[in-house]
C-alpha cells in the first residue's frame, strides 16, 4: 500500500505514470540515503529503480522520476502538484480529506464530481 504525502493517504498498491529514465539513484547509496532519512516509497515493477522519494519529517519534500505534468489537468491536477500547492497554501489536510471522499464516491458509483 502506498500511504504517503504524494497520494494523500489513499490506499494504493501501484500508480501508473508516464516517464523515461535518464538518471537513476545509484544502488550503492540507497541504504545510506535511507539511513539519513529519505524514504523510497515508490519503485519500478521489479523493485530495482527508485521512482518516488520523500522526507517524512518535512511538510512537503517529495521527488519523483515520472512527469506529473503529462496527466495533470486544470480540474484534475496530478497528486504531486495538488499536494505541493495545497501544502504551500496551508490547506493540505482539507484537500486530503476532500480527495479521499471524492475517491470513495467514485468507487461507489457517484457521478458528476471533480476529483
Amino acid at each position: 500500500m502506498i500511504d504517503h504525502l504524494i497520494f494523500h493517504g489513499l490506499e494504493r498498491t501501484s500508480t501508473d505514470e508516464r516517464h523515461r529514465h535518464r538518471y537513476e539513484v545509484n544502488p550503492e547509496y540507497i541504504e545510506k540515503l535511507q539511513d539519513a532519512g529519505l524514504h523510497f516509497i515508490g519503485k519500478d515493477d521489479l523493485g530495482e529503480r527508485m521512482e518516488i522519494v520523500e522526507l517524512k519529517e518535512h511538510p512537503w519534500f517529495v521527488g519523483v522520476q515520472f512527469h506529473p505534468e503529462y496527466i495533470s489537468r486544470v480540474l484534475a491536477p496530478s497528486k504531486p502538484f495538488l499536494g505541493f500547492v495545497s501544502t504551500a497554501a496551508g490547506c493540505f489536510d482539507q484537500v486530503k480529506s476532500m480527495s479521499q471522499q471524492n475517491e470513495m464516491d467514485l468507487a461507489n458509483g457517484v457521478a458528476n464530481i471533480i476529483v
